[in-house]
């Protein structure tokens, strides 16, 4: 989809950029800037935002029908392939962080008592995309939110706290 939108911002703009080109290459620029439709780019918006699609989420059979289509689109357009191999395709490595909800836990301990706490109600584990992997198991003191208003009649008593991700 972002190739697409890229193609429709470059086409809409290359009037500027076809002074630069070779003849034949202008004439390829402007046949193209004339074959441009609103009508067009609504189609293809719709199909690519379909539920059909399923989000297009990477890895995901909506997301390569996307990419499929887009494929399609840019070789019906007279472009050519620079991806591998010469295709319209090239790997990009992506990441994905997650939180393994099973092993993950909180836990505060109060004058010998445990209280587990429940995730995304009480607390909120993030995953960490800079590590492929991350294990903690430590204790932890909280000693209030860092307030100190005795006109208030506050008083912080420290509770012993346990979290294990």
């Amino acid at each position: 989809m972002k190739a697409l939108c890229a193609l429709i911002c470059l086409l809409s703009i290359s009037p500027v950029f076809a002074q630069q080109l070779s003849p034949s290459d202008r004439s390829a620029a402007e046949a193209a800037i004339n074959t441009i439709r609103s009508e067009a780019i609504r189609g293809h918006m719709r199909f690519l935002s379909d539920t059909l699609l399923e989000g297009r989420a990477p890895g995901t059979p909506g997301y390569d029908i996307a990419a499929q289509y887009v494929a399609t689109q840019l070789e019906g357009l007279g472009l050519k392939p620079a991806g591998i191999q010469g295709t319209w395709f090239q790997p990009v490595p992506l990441r994905k962080a997650a939180v393994d909800d099973a092993r993950s836990s909180f836990m505060l301990l109060e004058s010998g008592k445990q209280q587990k706490l429940v995730d995304a109600v009480d607390y909120v584990f993030r995953a960490d995309l800079l590590r492929t992997v991350t294990s903690v198991e430590a204790p932890v003191v909280f000693v209030g939110f860092g307030v100190t208003a005795p006109e208030m009649n506050t008083t912080t008593t420290p509770v012993r706290m346990s979290a294990a991700r």
